[in-house]
């Protein structure tokens, strides 16, 4: 039966605890052991730090967290308490990994039992060595919180009762270990490795052990060529089945999968007409499109132009209506009545004459001569425009004029009309391309799926003007998933201009900062 072996000894001194750290965590590239195997390092593992520590450090900080005594630690005082777990070669062989792990798993929880978790430094496994061992690392901390390897560790006696503890609790656990016989008991002090294997006859066992070793493995292969004849066995059927598969493989690769080649290139080649279709449609559409700018063009020229004909032909009647005015009021001020309130002139013939004979005139006052004589220069300024007036000249002028807006205004309604047909007949060519375009979208969708659809027709709305997009998405909506594919892409450009808004918002006014 194999032996359970755990061993302590106290470290003096940072340097050699840099020492054990460059062994325990290999960080040294040349061993001068043996038995060591560099490329089988990777398989080392921590089962206390999940990365490799600096172990003084660690040290400091677990007494800075842990001790509570009163005194200063002296500068001598022994921080670190290194130790060793393991077994013989006979009870790791032929177990898992998962077995070894367990077993110094189990050996590090009595570590933490005997020493305090909090104490554990490291649980190092090496299994780049010949035999798999366990290192530890103790911080000697007492349970009253004092610093003391000689407590933790603790005499010859303490040291072998520990070792029983170590035992009795792996068998606990089930691992089936003998106590190993203790060096204070056979007074024998520790031997170097080459001296021991030579005293213990080392390589005869280890020649005897490899003999056993190469029987049992001979039998295993016997074991392994008889368990290989009853899988052959078995395997027959499947075998039998596999052949019926494959020839049913071989039976795609000759017949059916070229079948389906040839229908996916028919497909291909469907699909390239019904794009030269929807191309086709496509530029259609742009010719549809850009009859429709010059109609809206023309129909905003015309609009503009009756709008000026109409703005002229007001501007003539309120013209019309100011002359109109100013003539009635000439009119009513030369048919307003002078005052004829006036006296004849009488003169004498002469000196002799004793009556006054009339003279032809007549004497008014000097008010209403001045009136008359007002009155009388405006007629003259006015006569020949009303002599104009009057024949009826200017107004005959304004006839032809008006006749001549009428007949203009009367093309321009006939051309609207003949604008207004040739828009209905484009509509109505318009609705049947839509309708044409719809079924080649709908036999589009159909060959290649839905979400091919949608990222084609959501390709081509991105680059579609701003003002003919409901025009596009009128001609490409299929079904309602269409329809709902575009309300999601709105609402989600709604909410993105939103979040960019409120960015925006965030950035303004933000202060002066002293330190730019």
């Amino acid at each position: 039966m194999s032996y359970s072996i755990i061993r302590v000894a106290k470290v003096k001194g940072k340097t050699n605890t840099t020492g054990i750290q460059k062994h325990v965590q290999r960080e040294n590239k040349n061993y001068e052991n043996l038995d060591i195997d560099l490329e089988k390092s990777h398989l080392n593992y921590d089962l206390v730090n999940d990365e490799p520590i600096e172990f003084n450090s660690m040290i400091d900080e677990k007494i800075e967290e842990n001790y509570t005594g009163n005194r200063k630690i002296r500068s001598d005082a022994v921080k670190h308490v290194d130790g060793i777990i393991t077994s013989d070669n006979e009870f790791f062989n032929f177990k898992s990994q998962q077995q070894i792990q367990a077993f110094f798993e189990d050996s590090k929880q009595f570590l933490e039992d005997e020493y305090g978790k909090d104490n554990l430094l490291y649980a190092t496994v090496h299994m780049d060595e010949k035999t798999p061992h366990m290192h530890y690392g103790v911080v000697p901390i007492t349970d009253d919180g004092r610093l003391s390897a000689k407590d933790v560790v603790g005499n010859k006696k303490a040291l072998t009762e520990f070792q029983d503890r170590f035992n009795q609790y792996l068998n606990d656990k089930g691992h089936n270990l003998e106590r190993g016989e203790s060096k204070h008991k056979t007074e024998r002090k520790h031997k170097q490795v080459e001296r021991y294997k030579s005293e213990t006859q080392y390589h005869g066992k280890e020649k005897n052990k490899a003999e056993r070793l190469a029987k049992d493995t001979e039998r295993k292969v016997r074991d392994k060529e008889q368990l290989l004849k009853r899988y052959d066995k078995q395997l027959q059927p499947m075998k039998k089945q596999y052949d019926e598969m494959k020839n049913e493989v071989d039976d795609w690769e000759k017949v059916k999968i070229p079948k389906l080649k040839q229908k996916a290139k028919e497909l291909n080649n469907q699909n390239a007409q019904e794009s030269r279709k929807i191309d086709d449609l496509k530029q259609k559409q742009d010719d549809l499109i850009s009859t429709f700018e010059k109609i809206d063009s023309d129909i905003e020229k015309y609009k503009e132009q009756r709008e000026h004909e109409k703005a002229l032909r007001d501007q003539i009647r309120a013209d019309k209506e100011k002359e109109e005015e100013q003539y009635q009021n000439l009119v009513k001020v030369l048919n307003e009545p002078i005052n004829d309130e006036y006296e004849y002139e009488y003169k004498k013939p002469s000196i002799f004459s004793k009556e006054k004979e009339p003279t032809g005139k007549v004497i008014i006052s000097e008010d209403d001569y001045k009136i008359l004589k007002q009155r009388s220069a405006l007629a003259a300024r006015l006569e020949p425009t009303f002599t104009e007036l009057n024949s009826g000249k200017e107004r005959k002028q304004d006839k032809e004029h008006i006749k001549r807006l009428q007949d203009e205004n009367s093309k321009l309604k006939k051309q609207n009309k003949k604008v207004a047909n040739e828009r209905d007949e484009v509509i109505r060519e318009h609705k049947s391309d839509i309708s044409l375009v719809k079924s080649g979208c709908k036999i589009i969708k159909k060959a290649v799926g839905e979400d091919v659809y949608h990222k084609g027709i959501n390709m081509i709305d991105n680059k579609v003007k701003s003002n003919f997009k409901d025009k596009y998405r009128e001609m490409v909506t299929v079904d309602d998933n269409d329809k709902r594919m575009f309300q999601r892409k709105d609402n989600e450009v709604k909410r993105m201009q939103f979040e960019n808004s409120k960015m925006r918002s965030k950035g303004k006014d933000k202060g002066f900062d002293l330190d730019r």
